[in-house]
């Protein structure tokens, strides 16, 4: 059974929803406040409350969690929110044409549970047992490339982020970072951590 306090969020979630509905198909500018919560389950705002200016593309669903995605206005470049960490949405009377070159799909894709980055072009090595696994997360135009009679490899664009690493650590060593440079210290900083801790 939910608890009062997790009705109350969810009802507030929906309505910004419905609001961010509108402001998308209305292309209208939206501006709000964004943050997270601390360890004693405050909620802090980022940069000292000051609000972000976005114009909205859509709203999706990942991972259990809503997002919008938009474009932040003052540096022209594509971002995501977690909408139940917005505040005190306005939207604007003033409208925007949408980048008629970006492509939401695309976007989506290149993330991993939704975490920020740079994105690269990266080459994993993959135990054949997991050809679905790869199929189901890049789909079925990604280059696959059988590498001997156990693994094949993928070249893909990606974020990378935190949520990449973490998502080829859930297999092991049954994947294997070929390259960026970047990546693969990355995996060895990570696994290294992985292995302190038990040891």
């Amino acid at each position: 059974m939910l608890s009062e306090g997790t009705k109350t969020e969810n009802k507030r979630v929906k309505r910004i929803i419905h609001g961010l509905h509108e402001a998308v198909s209305e292309r209208r500018v939206i501006q709000f406040q964004y943050g997270k919560y601390d360890l004693g389950k405050e909620f802090q705002l980022n940069r000292s409350g000051d609000y972000y200016c976005v114009k909205p593309y859509a709203v999706i669903w990942n991972h259990d969690n809503y997002y919008l995605i938009g474009e932040y206005e003052p540096e022209g470049d594509m971002r995501h929110y977690r909408i139940d960490r917005m505040i005190n949405i306005r939207t604007e009377d003033r409208k925007f044409i949408p980048d008629p070159d970006f492509d939401m799909t695309t976007y989506t894709n290149t993330l991993f549970h939704m975490y920020s980055g740079e994105k690269r072009n990266i080459e994993i090595e993959f135990d054949n047992d997991l050809i679905n696994v790869v199929i189901g997360r890049f789909g079925l135009k990604t280059q696959i490339r059988q590498h001997n009679a156990h693994t094949f490899r993928i070249s893909v664009t990606a974020v990378i982020s935190d949520g990449l690493v973490r998502w080829l650590l859930t297999w092991g060593s049954d994947a294997k970072v070929l390259s960026p440079p970047a990546l693969i210290q990355r995996m060895k900083e990570e696994s290294k951590k992985l292995y302190n801790i038990y040891h």
